[in-house]
């Protein structure tokens, strides 16, 4: 019989994870933390809210004609949350430029379009 179960990763309290059977023990393990009322799950859950709000202002801001841009801005926002990463710059071969940044629990998504004019006579 496989394990349904996910453990708290901050406090250890087990729950029982919903769609368990195909995912590995880690994947449950941060199903099951968030699920939890102990005050680090509850501030793991609040990054999570802020990560996929600013996944979504990518999505408004680069999708249309960028949307490789919003991809790497998605995994990025992983990262950071993981306290892997605290930045992501990335500029576009066009004129746009894309900016990610994470401070404390809050996300800044920027989109920056380079436009040129000029006129001779």
């Amino acid at each position: 019989m496989k394990d349904l179960t996910g453990v708290c990763k901050y406090c250890g309290q087990l729950f029982a994870v919903e769609g368990g059977e195909t995912m590995t023990q880690e994947e449950k393990d941060s199903q099951a933390t968030l699920q939890c009322n102990c005050d680090e799950a509850k501030k793991k859950q609040a990054l999570e809210r802020s990560r996929g709000e600013a996944v979504t202002n990518a999505e408004i801001l680069f999708n249309e004609d960028y949307p490789e841009i919003t991809k790497l801005m998605e995994a990025a926002s992983r990262m950071m949350a993981d306290d892997k990463l605290e930045k992501i710059s990335i500029t576009s071969s066009g004129l746009v430029s894309g900016s990610l940044v994470r401070k404390g629990n809050k996300f800044k998504v920027e989109r920056t379009d380079k436009k040129k004019l000029s006129m001779e006579t």
